[in-house]
């Protein structure tokens, strides 16, 4: 380290890209001396629409990876749909996509295409009809859509809570020693919980009263923590993991009536 001398090095470079450097040297675009430095052998990748057979391996594969569980699987009508879309972002939008579509549906316990379809339209990707690589699928209305992005918010903002007091919740006996600094951050998603819980007309009626009964609670929590911490921790394993259970639960049902509504 910090030396002046020059050392030999055996070392072998591996470049990728998804631009035509080529192109890109004949424009000016490109250093002509570094692209013959980096192309000693080139291998070229298809896109992902020329290789179809694939998408169903590779969905399965990173589905396991994703779920971290080797006995998972998608639906056959999830696989289909994934085999007839054009994947212009290729193997990297497919890993996005089905990322996406565990962290808002891993709980459900049958995903099928409405939910494949629910997580295209909330990434913004229109699969309309006359495009090449895509299948007729309905669209659902502005106000569907709506609501499914409302009750996302709510569903990851549960989430978020669940994680953060899951060190107090998933422990034994007292409290820990000392107290995790949660206050501040518990404030945050108790005002986005209050900031999107307060619509009934957006949740069926039990779904509301769960809702209501969570903020409740962590609002309670949270005015004891300071003050008198063991007994808010007694208060929160009192049931609390029952409500936000039951919380998700709810959510995650209203959100497949809202798919079912708009599909």
């Amino acid at each position: 380290m910090g030396g002046s001398a020059e050392t030999a090095v055996n070392a072998r470079v591996i470049c990728a890209t998804n631009r035509d450097l080529f192109a890109m040297v004949q424009a000016g675009q490109f250093r002509e001396d570094l692209y013959y430095r980096l192309r000693g052998f080139l291998i070229t990748t298809p896109p992902l629409r020329e290789h179809r057979d694939d998408v169903r391996l590779l969905a399965l594969a990173y589905w396991k990876r994703i779920a971290r569980d080797e006995g998972a699987t998608l639906a056959e009508d999830i696989l289909a749909a994934l085999g007839d879309y054009a994947w212009p972002g290729n193997v990297r939008e497919l890993k996005t996509l089905l990322t996406n579509l565990f962290g808002l549906f891993g709980r459900v316990s049958t995903l099928d295409v409405r939910h494949l379809q629910a997580v295209f339209e909330f990434q913004g990707v229109r699969r309309d009809p006359g495009c090449p690589g895509t299948t007729p699928t309905a669209t659902p209305r502005a106000e569907h859509l709506s609501a499914f992005r409302h009750l996302r918010r709510v569903y990851e903002t549960i989430r978020a809570v669940e994680h953060l007091l899951a060190p107090l919740l998933n422990r034994d006996g007292p409290s820990p020693n000392p107290l995790p600094p949660i206050s501040t951050e518990l404030t945050n998603l108790l005002n986005e919980l209050d900031l999107h819980g307060r619509i009934p007309r957006l949740f069926a009626p039990g779904t509301f009263q769960d809702i209501s009964l969570l903020r409740s609670r962590l609002a309670y929590f949270l005015s004891e923590y300071e003050t008198a911490p063991d007994a808010a921790v007694a208060f929160l394993r009192e049931g609390t993991r029952r409500v936000l259970e039951a919380a998700v639960a709810d959510i995650l049902a209203d959100i497949d009536r809202v798919l079912v509504e708009a599909l």
